[in-house]
């Protein structure tokens, strides 16, 4: 049942306002209808005349008249309402709730919208939220993603990741670099289309076929650079799964091990050279001694000979010793330096009395062409003996019979220099770059006594300890001149010096 409300106004309205619940004015007007209709059959039945009946039902009309137009400007009011508080909401691009007053006519259908409109707005609110958290989530991943790239791009050591597919995926420079080629890192290429390396082809797709979940595959190579150096890389290749176990491709590192390589060549090589150099003079030891023991002497062979000839065999296996004992001790800096004022010139002399009999023996002359000025010297006596002995000791060993070695000494305004020069067979001008390298012998001179050390010690001795200089021109037939440079103000300070 309809409620009805009476409130009072107070101010200007000093009258009573009604207020009708929502549809009342159609009950009213209803009501005034049927109540004409009646009253006038009720005057009619009771003799009345024809104006007595029209007055009241012309009354009725026009209070039904009135309702009807206070109805149509209600309604035409909400209306207004309604759209104005829509243009607001389309201006401010929210969603919202369309507000009448609650006696309203239309104020149970306005309530109903409302109601749909608050489900609809949560909807949308939450919808928004979750966008609003996948985008969070995006914006995370490209962040890491960004920052992962910055970590492989970074790395020294050759990356690419491929799909299942064979796909590239993903290439830092470095990889591009080792295999040479471009890679823009926008969108998976075929790896056939992009690399020619067919031994980093068939890793992948060996890795891609393997039944083996978590096999780890590996394969050598060697590769010429741009400048058309070989290099050895090591291809190792990890599969690569997902959260739930799926495999999605593989991770393929190129190691640079040209010089672990060339390393373990080197190790080879002077295994090799020590072995031989150690076997021959302990093989004539040991013959000699053999002899010696069982008293088998003849004419040539005599106990003195023998025993000469072991005391000599001897005395070159200890100065392969010490020339290996001396490197060792410069590489680990564990040599003692004794630095002192010296005569160039003396060291030279005192250096040619040692190998005047190897060069005596060999029929090689030794000519010196000494500076007449004082040739004084600051640096290790000692080392700087073994280095000259040395360099001295290959142009005899070099030097065709009958030769001649000349050895000069000089200076200028900031270095003492010496000369040792040969007539010998000369040194091949490929072989001119390794000659310094440690137990390096040039091809063709194994048959010529030598360990490929003492080059290597002359070297470290001028350059490292004593900081000077020492080089090598040479013609193969014609003969070879090593020129050392020792600075006249060395500065052996205390950090200049290795010390034990």
């Amino acid at each position: 049942m309809a409620k009805w409300k009476i409130n009072k106004i107070t101010g200007k309205d000093k009258h009573l306002k009604v207020s009708m619940p929502a549809g009342s004015e159609i009950t009213i007007i209803a009501a005034c209808l049927l109540g004409v209709t009646a009253l006038s059959y009720m005057l009619l039945a009771f003799g009345f005349s024809l104006l007595a009946v029209t007055m009241p039902v012309i009354f009725l009309a026009g209070i039904s008249l009135r309702l009807i137009n206070k109805i149509h400007s209600g309604y035409s009011r909400t209306h207004y309402q309604i759209a104005e508080q829509l243009k607001e909401l389309d201006k401010s691009e929210h969603t919202g709730m369309v507000m009448v007053d609650t006696i309203n006519e239309m104020a149970g259908l306005i309530s109903a919208i409302n109601n749909h409109l608050s489900f609809e707005q949560s909807k949308h609110l939450k919808k928004n939220n979750e966008l609003r958290e996948l985008k969070i989530c995006r914006d995370t991943a490209e962040v890491e993603l960004q920052h992962l790239k910055s970590v492989i791009f970074s790395i020294a050591e050759g990356v690419i990741i491929s799909d299942q597919e064979g796909n590239i995926v993903l290439a830092n420079r470095k990889a591009q670099e080792i295999f040479g080629f471009l890679f823009d890192n926008n969108g998976p290429e075929p790896i056939e289309e992009v690399i020619s390396s067919q031994d980093l082809i068939s890793l992948v797709s060996e890795s891609n076929y393997k039944d083996n979940a978590y096999i780890e595959l590996n394969r050598q190579v060697n590769i010429r650079d741009n400048r058309g150096n070989s290099k050895s890389y090591k291809l190792v290749c990890w599969p690569v799964y997902d959260a739930q176990d799926c495999r999605i491709g593989q991770v393929i590192v190129s190691y640079d091990i040209t010089t672990e390589h060339e390393i373990q060549m080197m190790k080879d090589d002077i295994i090799h050279s020590i072995s031989h150099e150690l076997k021959t003079p302990l093989a004539a030891i040991r013959a000699y001694a053999e002899m010696v023991s069982q008293g088998e002497y003849d004419a040539e062979n005599t106990p003195e000979n023998m025993a000469a000839i072991i005391e000599s065999q001897a005395r070159r296996l200890a100065g392969m010793i010490d020339d290996i004992l001396h490197l060792s001790r410069i590489e680990n800096g564990a040599v003692m330096l004794v630095p002192q004022n010296f005569n160039m010139n003396t060291l030279l002399n005192e250096t040619i009395m040692t190998v005047r009999p190897m060069a005596k023996e060999n029929n090689i002359e030794i000519i010196t062409q000494y500076s007449d000025e004082q040739l004084e010297c600051y640096g290790d006596n000692e080392l700087l003996y073994h280095a000259l002995v040395n360099i001295i000791t290959n142009a005899i060993k070099f030097s065709n019979p009958g030769g001649q070695v000349i050895i000069k000494s000089y200076q200028d305004e900031k270095a003492i220099l010496i000369e040792v020069a040969d007539f010998g067979m000369g040194i091949p001008a490929r072989h001119l770059g390794r000659i310094f390298d440690k137990f390096y012998r040039v091809p063709g001179t194994r048959n010529i006594k030598g360990t490929g050390l003492g080059l290597n010690l002359t070297k470290r001795v001028i350059e490292e300890i004593h900081q000077g200089f020492i080089s090598v021109s040479s013609k193969e037939g014609q003969g070879s001149v090593f020129t050392i440079s020792i600075p006249k103000t060395l500065a052996m300070a205390d950090e200049a010096v290795i010390a034990s």
